[in-house]
Parts: C-alpha cells; sequence; structure tokens
C-alpha cells in the first residue's frame, strides 16, 4: 500500500460576502489522479538517467544590441539536474516507500546528441533486481533551448544615464518512460517546461542580475525534474464552493458551515425546498449540496445540485441566472469528483 500522505480531505478555508449579501464562498480542497497510474505492487521506485547530451551547439541564441549569434554551452550536466530533480520532488511526496537513483546516464553512446537507446528488457529486469524495485522512471531524452537578449532601452546624453535590458529564456522538454520488471509494455510521457528571466537598469546591474546561460540551463533541467512528478503523483486542487442565502433563508445554516456542522445546516434549510418561492427552493437545495459533498455523500449531491439547476430552469431574474451558472459549474465538477474518484483509489491503493 501506498504511503498514505494524500487522503482525501475537505478543509475551510474562509467564508466571506461575494458581490452581494446574497452569496458566500468558501474554499474546497480536491486531490486530482494524476495521468498515470501505478499497479498495487509497485512500492519502490528507481529514478534512471538513460539520455544523450543535449547538443552544445544548437539551440543556444544571443542577440546582444542588434547582433545576433550562437552560444557553445557545456551541456554534461543537463540531464543530471534533470533526475536530481525527479528524485528531489518525488520524495517530498512520501508517495513510494523508496526511490533510488541512477545519475549518471547508461546510455552507451551518450555524445551522440541526438540518439534514443531505450533500455533492453534485460537490462530493465537486471535493474530492478539489483536495486530491488518494482519499476524504473527513465529520462530517455532532454532538450533545451535558450535565448539571451540585451538591449539598450533608453539613453539620457544630458545626465550620461544609460538604461538597459536583459532576457533570458529557456525552453526544456524532457523525455520520460516508465518500465516495469518483467513487463514489456512502457508508459511514455513528455514534459515541457519555460523559465524566464528579465532585467533593467544599468549594465552593471544587468550583468550582475542576469545568470550564466550553463546555471539557468540546469536550474531549467531540475525544474522540469520537479515538474514531472505531476504526472505520477495526485495532486491537491482548489476550487471554491459558494453558498445562497435570501430573507427567506435562514442565517443560522451559514453559521453552522462556517463550523463545519453539515448535518445541522442541512436540517435547518430542509424545509425550504418547499418553499412558494422557486429561487427559494432552489438556493435551499444547492446549500443542501455542497453540504452533502462535504459529508462525502457525492451521489446525494449531484442529486440536490441537479434539482436545484431543473428549479432554476424557468427563472428570468439577473439573480437567478446569475445562480443557474454557478450551480451548472458545480454539477460539472460534482461530476468530475465522481469520475476521478475510482482512480484515486487505485493510485492509493486502497
Amino acid at each position: 500500500m501506498k504511503h498514505r500522505l494524500f487522503v482525501i480531505v475537505t478543509l475551510i478555508v474562509g467564508i466571506a460576502a461575494v458581490c452581494c449579501a446574497e452569496r458566500y464562498y468558501f474554499v474546497q480542497r480536491l486531490l486530482r489522479p494524476a495521468p498515470v497510474t501505478f499497479p498495487a505492487t509497485v512500492q519502490n521506485v528507481l529514478v534512471v538517467n538513460n539520455a544523450a547530451l543535449p547538443s552544445p551547439n544548437t539551440g543556444h541564441n544571443i542577440h546582444i544590441f542588434n547582433n545576433r549569434g550562437k552560444e557553445i554551452v557545456p551541456t554534461d550536466s543537463v540531464s543530471v539536474y534533470c533526475v536530481w530533480g525527479m528524485l528531489e520532488s518525488l520524495n517530498e511526496t512520501g508517495f513510494f516507500q523508496s526511490v533510488g537513483l541512477i545519475d549518471a546516464s547508461l546510455h552507451p553512446y551518450s555524445e551522440l546528441y541526438s540518439t534514443l537507446w531505450q533500455l533492453s528488457q534485460a537490462k530493465v529486469d537486471s535493474l530492478c533486481q539489483a536495486y530491488d524495485v518494482e519499476a524504473l522512471l527513465v529520462l530517455n531524452k532532454i532538450s533545451v533551448k535558450d535565448s539571451r537578449t540585451l538591449q539598450l532601452e533608453s539613453n539620457d546624453p544630458l545626465f550620461g544615464a544609460k538604461t538597459y535590458y536583459s532576457s533570458l529564456d529557456v525552453v526544456t522538454a524532457a523525455e520520460w518512460e516508465i518500465r516495469y520488471s518483467r513487463v514489456s509494455s512502457a508508459v511514455n510521457f513528455t514534459i515541457r517546461d519555460t523559465i524566464f528571466w528579465e532585467h533593467e537598469g544599468s549594465l552593471e546591474q544587468v550583468e550582475a542580475y542576469m545568470p550564466q546561460t550553463q546555471w539557468a540551463l540546469c536550474s531549467a533541467a531540475m525544474a522540469c525534474g520537479m515538474r514531472a512528478v505531476t504526472t505520477l503523483v495526485p495532486q491537491w486542487a482548489e476550487e471554491d464552493r459558494f453558498l445562497f442565502d435570501s430573507k427567506h433563508l435562514h442565517q443560522q445554516g451559514i453559521g453552522l458551515v462556517t463550523h463545519q456542522q453539515w448535518a445541522q445546516a442541512i436540517d435547518s434549510w430542509q424545509p425550504l425546498v418547499d418553499h412558494k418561492k422557486p429561487l427559494v427552493r432552489a438556493y435551499a437545495l444547492a446549500d443542501i449540496a455542497v453540504c452533502k459533498e462535504m459529508m462525502s455523500d457525492l451521489p446525494a449531491a449531484l442529486q440536490y445540485a441537479s434539482q436545484a439547476l431543473s428549479t432554476l430552469e424557468k427563472l428570468t431574474s439577473a439573480e437567478a441566472l446569475t445562480a443557474y451558472d454557478i450551480i451548472r459549474l458545480y454539477i460539472s465538477q460534482l461530476k468530475q469528483i465522481i469520475a476521478d474518484e475510482s482512480r484515486i483509489k487505485a493510485q492509493l491503493a486502497e
């Protein structure tokens, strides 16, 4: 079973009036499934560098005072920083019991810059056995491109002041695959990332602030490796949840919500689902739906929200139209949560 760092919970962050006294909101934290689902047997993984070197002669452009050119930038550390980033970020999540690392590239022809060389199944099996892991996270290729500029922005001859603008843009693409012991198929994914630096000031200030290209490439590669973890591990997200109120609704319900007393809030609004005014009925149904969600009764939440939407369909006031849009969005969010539930459970090995 995976480490139980990730638990599906809801957290009230705050509640406040929105636009008018009739709508309140709080923030709901949700665990979103990762694009990749590991088998429940995978508890230990090994991050493997299998990338050839990016070319030091390609993709390093400079534009200095209207003169365009190319740079030659050493790239022998780029793939190492990328797998370091993956290792650091995976360890922070605590998702696996252990994460190992091979940072020196296993690529047999690593200096043939564009060569892609996948590990054989025999090599995968051998590494899994040697490091006592069930899966490998293999970096097969990383490419980096950068563009540096330095321009004179303004010149004041009277005071002798000159202002310069400098920028550095680094684009990184990393190709990964997930390999399993004694399984010939692989899961492939690509991570692309961009990091941008800029500064404006005197020439001395600009030169002191802007990073060297080689350091920037390594930093960008590490960030790209860290970002790859979002493909492998469930991630927290936040969504707003709205509550409706009017002079016909019980203010006590809003107060109960601030103390996470969901059942009591439902009891306060339940009598109003049969109110003679459709807008009041819709508000009560929508508020009950949110409370049902907080109580992890998603089917009931969807049912109440759908009833609220149906009640609003024939109303034409501005308040009703606004509520209709909010509840329609909420229904789509509920459907997504329900659809994600089985994947989250599988990824947490529950």
